[in-house]
């Protein structure tokens, strides 16, 4: 038997992988694959995803599809992989081809050095909590109310603007961390959802105002992907249902992004503490943390004594400063603003 090897797919090579991406997601369309190939996979554009995949000798066993999505994390923007369409073929699996994968683009993605986390949403999330991947948000379901006045009509391409508009200062109020919306994420929905009957709706008051975008799709049996309103509107609900899933990827980026709350008593500080990551090497170690009302940073400490330093795993941090859990491991934890309105659900 040849030796296994790993490697990114050039564009023209990407389509070999539709044979297995078949074989793994037989509930997708026919329609939904080509749109899935046409868009993510084979556009000319510098968007195009990129597909790790595992060979034994010619034929492509194991892969992993990165798609890149803009995304807002406070006030700084990121390209970040969304990951995708993970999948090992039947005769291959157990043998490590998913965790070679994974860190080989861990390293891949900590060295190009510009994305602080990567996200997934998880057909079992078991599989990738080894990887020291968590739960940032939950499903939200929102329920409009009884006393407004309001239409919902169907989305036409006149009321672009519009509906991009009500979609980013939607996010953006009650969001620190969301995918930026703009005509080329409009147009590449639009095409999603024909292969499945999808359709827009938007929420309009009595002067013709966007105040919410629903979207829904399904072939046999339409259902509600995302529904957004304004909150004069609409209720939104948390389901407590675990949704995306996050892992930090570059600490020191991401660390920028947090900062004392508002309320703190100091205006500055700076705390002592041990991260753990036996994935990426390089955010494993013993830090100063540096930190203001603004933003922060992390001083990395050599053969530093760690008794009595407070101990975060990569997760751990990850689910606190994410705001989806709380921590008490340090008496600096109450006086961290962590992040608020985690709205991240694209499919793919």
């Amino acid at each position: 038997m040849e030796e296994k090897g790993m490697r990114y797919l050039s564009r023209e090579e990407k389509g070999l992988t539709k044979k297995l991406y078949r074989e793994a997601f037989p509930e997708d369309s026919d329609q939904f694959m080509d749109y899935y190939y046409a868009e993510k996979a084979s556009s000319d554009d510098d968007n195009s995803n990129e597909i790790l995949v595992c060979e034994d000798g010619k034929e492509i066993v194991a892969m992993s599809h990165l798609n890149p999505y803009l995304v807002r994390l406070r006030d700084r923007e990121y390209w970040l992989k969304y990951i995708v369409a993970v999948a090992t073929k039947e005769t291959h699996r157990r043998q490590g081809l998913m965790r070679s994968m994974i860190i080989q683009f861990f390293q891949d993605m900590y060295r190009e050095g510009e994305e602080p986390f990567t996200f997934l949403q998880p057909a079992n999330p078991a599989y990738y909590e080894p990887f020291d991947f968590t739960f940032v948000n939950n499903y939200i379901e929102t329920q409009m109310l009884e006393d407004v006045q309001y239409k919902i009509v169907e989305f036409t391409q006149d009321r672009e603007m519009a509906l991009l508009a009500f979609w980013n200062q939607f996010l953006e109020r009650y969001n620190d961390v969301f995918c930026v919306r703009d005509s080329q994420y409009l147009e590449r929905l639009q095409k999603e959802l024909a292969t499945e009957n999808g359709k827009i709706e938007l929420v309009l008051d009595e002067q013709e105002r966007v105040h919410g975008a629903k979207i829904s799709w399904g072939i046999k049996k339409s259902e509600v992907r995302e529904f957004i309103c304004d909150h004069e509107f609409a209720k939104m609900l948390d389901t407590k249902k675990p949704y995306m899933m996050a892992r930090i990827i570059r600490l020191d980026l991401f660390i920028e992004s947090i900062c004392l709350r508002e309320d703190s008593l100091k205006v500055g500080d700076t705390y002592k503490l041990r991260i753990i990551d036996s994935l990426i090497p390089q955010n494993d170690g013993t830090y100063l943390w540096h930190i203001n009302r603004e933003s922060s940073y992390l001083e990395k400490l050599e053969n530093e004594d760690t008794l009595n330093v407070p101990e975060f795993t990569i997760a751990e941090l990850t689910s606190w400063l994410f705001g989806y859990t709380e921590s008490h491991k340090a008496d600096f934890c109450s006086q961290i603003q962590t992040l608020k309105g985690i709205f991240i659900d694209e499919v793919v």
